[in-house]
Formats: structure tokens, sequence, C-alpha cells
């Protein structure tokens, strides 16, 4: 019996040292291969969806290469990666590919384009979630921040992706310190600073969710509101730039609002020791409720009524409310809630939160029934505009010309001075899911020459969300030939553009051939006008910045172009001329006149 036991033992270890030994030596992980992509052609900072197996279910240790260089990641399984082409991939057919530890995948080609606009979108940036975040921010170089709700990205002024930060999404408030330190909540309080890198996090509360802000106060504390019951969260919470937690009252319990969209934290403009924020439910009943309190963390005042919005602050340190059973629009004392005057509503049911400009003239949008009502500072009215369908979400640009908002599946532009509809966006919609402004109020570029707006689709939608960048130009871009040119054997040739010079668009200088054969040419490009007589009879019309010399075809010139895609070039000129080799030209040189190129809207 004991033989037995011991050979069945001895067989028992051997097996297992087999079974190890086998594991040990046994197959590697099969290499990556890519069976499919998603687009055949696709611009710079483009989302590209990559097919295939084994890609392993993490990005640790692999990369996906664009042209040869690492692209971001922002979705990695084993069957499929969601990539964006880099900025620096070059411009025509280019290889993907995908390294993981097991190896390198095959690689299948794409098509690189340039980023061109379209109408008054400058771009359009596909965030890589259905869901995207109710809030941008834009700092002061330009750069535009954006979440969904899984990752916070960073775009340039031309919508180049800069990086992404996977889990610092959530679609709440951002904010951004004066050092540049991006301030959002992303399953806790978290810093970023300008290159993406986190610098802390304040883990999120075990029970509860954000129903306000996170802000950033005058103080340069942050404050935010953590709803939720049984208790055992942050509550009404505020942490300091490093990442501490100074103070959190829970002494009031706090429920979701429903009004995810405006439930920011506002300031004083005059009193910056308090900070208000509304709730639409509350332990206390139904109704909208406004709640102030120190920065310090002490209760002020809490005022409840029907004819409350979610806050707004004006530069005179009032708060400025929309409100629903026709209460119109009111102007709010911060110090103790005290009306200061009530401007009625015009054929509006309800009035939604208001944007407020720089000079106090309050935009209070009627979701339900369209409508903007204008109403200046000292609540006297100033106008009202009937729109079709919904109308929500508006912002006043840094200029105070234009208020952006979100129509019904469109993008509006209404002009400040008298509410009416400069321009609209259309919103397409994909896959037969139809496409809505998201954001809760738009943001701006530091000029006003662009306004920034989140969408979504109906339901999950294709998958994916957008940010669009619109131009806000008020400058129609043209194309104006200026001077007298010199003729050659076919007379004086001709130089234009085949469509205006819109900002971020792609354009074709054309210019007729005087000889009719091919001939050598300059093109001269400059920021201004000339008037420089020359030896050749012609004069030079250009103040050259740029001489470039080029053969010219006997039919012609036909250069493409890119408008640079800067919203800040809106009403910039620039100035070209032709000057060709004609032996039929009086001293042998003709020239062409003087083109102008005004860059704008379309």
């Amino acid at each position: 019996m004991l033989i037995a036991n011991l050979s069945t033992r001895r067989a028992l270890l051997a097996a297992g040292f087999l079974t190890c030994a086998t594991l040990a030596t046994g197959a590697a992980a099969a290499a990556p291969a890519i069976t499919s992509l998603s687009e055949s052609t696709l611009h710079r900072s483009g989302l590209l969806r990559i097919y295939g197996q084994s890609f392993g279910s993490s990005a640790a240790g692999s990369t996906v290469l664009i042209d040869g260089i690492g692209a971001i990641a922002t979705t990695w399984k084993d069957l499929e990666i969601h990539a964006y082409v880099p900025e620096a991939a070059s411009i025509g057919s280019v290889s993907v590919q995908v390294i993981t530890p097991s190896g390198a995948s095959n690689t299948l080609t794409l098509d690189v384009t340039h980023r061109v606009s379209d109408g008054r979108v400058l771009w359009r940036f596909t965030m890589d979630s259905f869901l995207p975040g109710r809030y941008l921010a834009t700092a002061p170089d330009g750069t535009v921040y954006a979440t969904d709700n899984l990752t916070l990205y960073a775009l340039s002024p031309n919508g180049a992706l800069l990086w992404a930060l996977y889990g610092a999404g959530g679609g709440l408030p951002i904010s951004l310190a004066a050092d540049g330190t991006i301030y959002t909540w992303g399953g806790g309080m978290r810093a970023i600073d300008p290159s993406g890198t986190l610098k802390w996090m304040y883990p999120a509360p075990t029970n509860g969710s954000m129903i306000a802000g996170p802000n950033l106060g005058p103080d340069g504390n942050l404050y935010g509101l953590v709803g939720g019951y049984p208790a055992g969260g942050l509550g009404l919470f505020s942490i300091d730039p490093s990442g501490n937690l100074r103070w959190s009252n829970t002494s009031t319990l706090f429920f979701d609002t429903g009004g995810a969209p405006n439930s920011e934290i506002v300031f004083g403009a005059l009193a910056k020791d308090r900070l208000v924020f509304g709730t639409s439910v509350t332990s206390g009943g139904g109704v909208p409720t406004l709640h102030s309190y120190s920065l310090g963390g002490a209760l002020q005042w809490t005022q409840g009524s029907p004819c409350n919005s979610f806050p707004a602050s004006d530069p005179f340190g009032r708060l400025i409310l929309g409100g629903t059973a026709n209460c119109g629009v009111s102007a709010l004392d911060m110090d103790a809630a005290q009306v200061i005057w009530n401007a009625p509503p015009q054929n509006a049911i309800a009035l939604d939160r208001p944007a407020v400009a720089s000079d106090g003239t309050s935009y209070s949008p009627a979701p339900w029934t369209g409508g903007l009502f204008a109403v200046h500072s000292n609540g006297t009215s100033k106008w009202w505009i009937d729109l079709p369908g919904a109308l929500h979400s508006p912002g006043v640009s840094k200029d105070d010309a234009v208020v952006v908002a979100g129509g019904t599946a469109a993008i509006l532009g209404l002009d400040t001075a008298d509410g009416s509809l400069e321009w609209q966006v259309a919103l397409p919609g994909e896959g037969g899911f139809s496409e809505l402004v998201w954001s809760a109020r738009p943001s701006f570029a530091p000029d006003s020459s662009a306004a920034y707006v989140t969408s979504r689709f109906s339901g999950y939608g294709p998958g994916h969300s957008y940010v669009y960048a619109v131009n806000l130009c008020d400058q129609t871009a043209a194309a104006n030939s200026y001077g007298a040119g010199w003729p050659g054997t076919l007379g004086v040739p001709a130089l234009g553009v085949d469509r205006p010079p819109a900002i971020g668009s792609a354009i074709r200088l054309l210019a007729d051939n005087s000889l009719g054969a091919v001939t050598p040419g300059l093109l001269l490009l400059g920021q201004g006008t000339a008037s420089l007589p020359t030896g050749w009879g012609g004069a030079v019309l250009v103040n050259p910045a740029i001489s470039l010399p080029i053969m010219l075809p006997a039919a012609g010139l036909d250069l493409p172009a890119q408008v640079p895609l800067d919203s800040s070039l809106c009403g910039w000129s620039a100035f070209a001329q032709l000057l060709q080799v004609d032996g039929g030209a009086t001293h042998g040189v003709s020239f062409t006149p003087g083109l102008e190129l005004l860059l704008g809207a379309p």
C-alpha cells in the first residue's frame, strides 16, 4: 500500500512538473493582426478605429504607429483599438501598425489629409464616447479643453489633438487657474498641468454624486457639492490648489438636481466672499432653491421659488435668473436674496438660465417654446425674438457681439443688437440618429473669433460625439483684383481663385498664360500693396514677402493652396501678383493685376 501511494505521489509530482514545463515552454501569445480600418481617408487628429485580433486587453506596453509615429489611443480592446491620427503624420498614404509585447502586426494603408473648414465650421473633433461633456473651457493661449464621460481632451485652436487623459472625463465644469492648471471632476477632483500630466487627485466619496460644480473660486480654491442619500459623501466642500480638503459641510442632504447642465457654482463679482448654487430638489421640497454659503462653508441664506432658474452672475454682483410660471427674468441682491428688478416675460412660459454679457445685458432662452429674451442691466426689455423650435444653452461672445445657442438640430448665431439670426450651422446627424447641441453653454476663443460647443446623438448614436469650432468672423471672405496688369502675346493675363478664401478652406490659385506656351514665371506674395515701376513696362503691385519662381504650364496656373485654419485671421488680407516671361510683351515680361485675398467667413 505504501509503495502504491508513493508511486501515485511520484506520478502526480511528475505530471505537475510536466504541466509547469509545458506552460513555461509553450507557444507564445499570438502577435497582433489588423484586419480592417474604419476609414480609408482621414484628416490629422481624426479618430481611427482599428479592427483585428490579439491586440491585448490594455494598452500597457503597446502602441499604435501611424506613419511610424506613436498615436494617442483612447480605447484598447483585444479586437478593437481607437486611436487618433498624429498631427505629425505625413499628408498622403501612410502605414498603420499595432505593436504589442507579443510582436508587430501587419500594416494597412491610410490616406491622411489636412483638416479643412466646412462653411462656418472651422473644424469638428470626434470624442471617443457617445456621451460628451456639458462644459468646455478655453485657455488664454486658445487651447480648448473638453470632456466626454471618460476622457479629458486638449485641442489647439486649429483643432489639433494635443493630448488626451483617460479617466479625467466626466462631463462636469472645467476650471482653469492662472498658472494654467486644469481642474475637473473625473472619479474625483483632479488637477492636470497644461501638458496633460496629472498633478494630484482627491478621491471621490463612496456615496453621492457631484451635483454642483466643481468650480474655481476667486480665492483660488475649488468648491463643489456632492449630494446623495444616505449620508457619507462630501456634501458642500472646498479643496485647496494642492489637493487638500479645506472643509466639508454635510449638515444638509442635497439630492440630484435633475438639472446638471446648469449646476455650476457662481461667485459674486463684488462680494467675493460667498458662493451660490441652485438645486431643483432638496430634502425640504420640490421647488427650485438657491443656496448661498460663505467661502468658509457657513450657510448665508436659502431661497425657494418657482421663479428661480439655476443662477448666473453679472458684473455688478447680482444674481440673474430665469424662471418658470411666467416669472420672466429677475435680478437678486447676492447679500440677502432680495429682488432688485423683474422683467416680465414675453411670449414664453418658462425661461432658462441666462447668459450675461460684460455690460450686464442678459439673454434668457425659452427652451420649450422657442425664443430669446434680452434684458438690459437695469431690468428694461431690450428685445424679444421668436424662433421656431427649441432654443437652449446660450452664451455671449467676449466682445458682446453675438449670442451662440443651440437650436433644433442646429447651432445658432444671433446679433446682440436686435436678436436677428446672423447664421446657423445645421447638425446633420448620422446613421439615422438626430444630433443636438449638448454643452450647457459655448466657450469662446480669447479674441471672440470662434465658439466651441459639444454635440451628441439621440440614444447611443454611432458611439461617438463631437466638439464643434464655429467661425464667428463677421467678415465675408472675398477675392478682389486691383491695379493694372501689362499685356503679353495674348493680352493681360488674369489672376484669381476658384472660390472665396474662407478661413480653413482649400482653394486654387488660377492664372492665365499670356504666352500660350510653357514659360517661366515669378509669383509674388505679400501682406501689403505697392506700386513699384519696373523696366518691363508693368508695375509690381505687391510688397513681396515671398518670391516664388514657377514654370507656368501652357494652359495656365492651377495651384492648390490651404487657407490657414486660424480664426484670428478674420479680416486679414494677403496679396499676390504673377509676372511671366513672354516674348510678345513690350519688354519681354507680362504682369497680372494684383489680387487681394480677404480672409473671412464663407
